[in-house]
């Protein structure tokens, strides 16, 4: 039997395939651009909370590992993310790594999962959306200050050397010219001389003596300042960096006076450069200036954070401990 030319019953089935095809290619293409959306909309709040999280943490750096981990966490969360501890490394305990990672629902994946269900969304797999930031912290400057070693005031000559410290068999009443600017005690003595006093000395305080010799506190401090530095004289006078140049108090006639721990009075400061000490405990030092200035302040450290490239090279580590 002939068709009739006229009978659509065919291409009405192709036109309903058809226009199920595009609308769902439509339906495709519009949820790439709200999936798109979303992404980036995610993205950037995410590198914001990732970011502010870095920067915490590497802050708190100061305070130790777990607290910084525990503030980074914590600036994530008030940024509306959780940040895993998994998430979270530290290196050098100079630089605070963190990486979020967020689950995000996705319009596409809906649409392809309803259409091969037969219309049921719920089994379609969400984007992960990440963000990672890196945040170093950075010392600033440092500023010592004075190590407990009361020298006597006297003329100096430049280049001279000098006691800087007395060792055993020739005390003055019991006295070795050694301080106790920040407290009493072995320990605080040592980091005294590791990284100057934490206290402001001025011309006129009364500060105690440290009696009794201290050998060993004062060998094994001095050997750590020092270290392998080779840092000469002139070279030191010039303006080289080197540990070897500290920063003493002078005393006047009060410690001839001294008799075990007593009061003695700051009557100036001046530099020295340390050359080496001996196992009797003995310090000395060829002198370099005097400093006209009526005070010198505590030791004090600080810190700057930023952020940086996980492939930079990680600053120097942060040990602020020895100093609080």
């Amino acid at each position: 039997m002939r068709q009739d030319p006229f009978d659509r019953k065919g291409e009405r089935g192709a036109t309903l395939v058809t226009t199920a095809l595009m609308a769902t290619g439509l339906v495709v293409v519009s949820g790439l651009v709200a999936d798109t959306g979303a992404i980036m909309y995610q993205r950037t709040r995410m590198q914001v909370a990732a970011d502010a999280a870095a920067l915490a943490g590497a802050k708190a750096l100061l305070n130790g590992r777990q607290y910084a981990i525990a503030q980074a966490q914590d600036v994530a969360a008030k940024n509306g993310y959780a940040l895993s501890p998994d998430n979270i490394s530290i290196q050098q305990g100079s630089r605070m790594n963190v990486r979020l990672d967020n689950k995000s629902p996705s319009v596409v994946a809906r649409v392809l999962q309803a259409v091969k269900s037969g219309g049921d969304p719920s089994g379609a797999a969400p984007l992960t959306v990440g963000a990672k930031s890196t945040a170093d912290l950075h010392c600033v400057s440092l500023t010592y200050g004075v190590r407990p070693f009361g020298v006597p005031e006297q003329d100096f000559v430049p280049g001279i050397e000098y006691a800087l410290k007395q060792g055993a068999g020739n005390s003055v009443r019991g006295n070795f010219q050694a301080l106790a600017l920040d407290g009493t005690g072995a320990s605080i003595y040592r980091d005294e001389i590791l990284n100057g006093a934490k206290r402001t000395v001025h011309v006129g305080d009364m500060v105690p003596t440290e009696p009794g010799n201290k050998a060993g506190p004062t060998v094994v401090a001095i050997n750590q300042l020092l270290g392998n530095d080779r840092t000469g004289y002139r070279q030191a006078v010039s303006g080289a960096r080197t540990p070897r140049v500290i920063t003493v108090p002078l005393l006047g006639d009060s410690f001839f006076q001294a008799t075990g721990r007593s009061n003695v009075v700051i009557a100036g400061f001046a530099r020295f450069y340390v050359t080496y000490t001996t196992g009797r405990g003995e310090v000395y030092g060829r002198f370099i200036d005097k400093l006209s200035q009526t005070q010198v302040t505590g030791t004090s450290l600080q810190y700057s954070v930023r952020l940086a490239d996980e492939q930079d090279p990680v600053p120097p580590p942060v040990n602020p401990a020895s100093i609080q």
